[in-house]
């Protein structure tokens, strides 16, 4: 039985000692391969590793270097790495290329949070008022009504 086993582990060191496997996140490249990563997909996974680990500079780099496409997918993480730096006006830069229907709750009230750092109260309030009219069943929609009596107490 363990001549077997040992001859069984002998033809498969052969086998496998041939080929270089590299696995990285699941995606596994060989020589064999002929299909290679694209490079937004390493750009998205390593920007969202970064963003994750809280180094905002490098997320956001590695954003910068994603297709409209493919920024899409990751556009919370992208706009909320500019507001977690303090460069509010890049964030909102990139917001300004999208509605509103395009945007998820968590990004309109982000959105909101920057209008209001920036001063900007009366944007804010419409962007909340868009979410609570628009959006009515929304996980956003107790925040809301908090931070419109902030706004309005900011205003005052």
């Amino acid at each position: 039985m363990n001549k077997h086993i040992i001859q069984i582990c002998i033809i498969f060191s052969f086998i496998f000692s041939a080929s270089q496997i590299y696995w990285d996140l699941g995606v596994g490249i060989s020589s064999f391969n002929n299909s290679a990563i694209e490079f937004s997909t390493m750009h998205r996974i390593e920007g969202l590793k970064k963003y994750y680990a809280n180094d905002f500079n490098s997320a956001i780099y590695h954003f910068s270097e994603l297709d409209e496409a493919n920024q899409q997918h990751i556009l919370y993480e992208y706009i909320h790495s500019y507001y977690s730096i303090g460069a509010f006006l890049q964030a909102l830069d990139l917001l300004s290329n999208y509605h509103n229907d395009a945007l998820s709750d968590n990004l309109i009230y982000l959105k909101s949070k920057l209008f209001t750092i920036m001063g900007n109260h009366n944007l804010a309030l419409n962007e909340l008022e868009y979410l609570q009219t628009e959006r009515p069943n929304s996980d956003y929609s107790k925040l809301i009504l908090f931070d419109v009596e902030k706004i309005n107490l900011l205003i005052k």
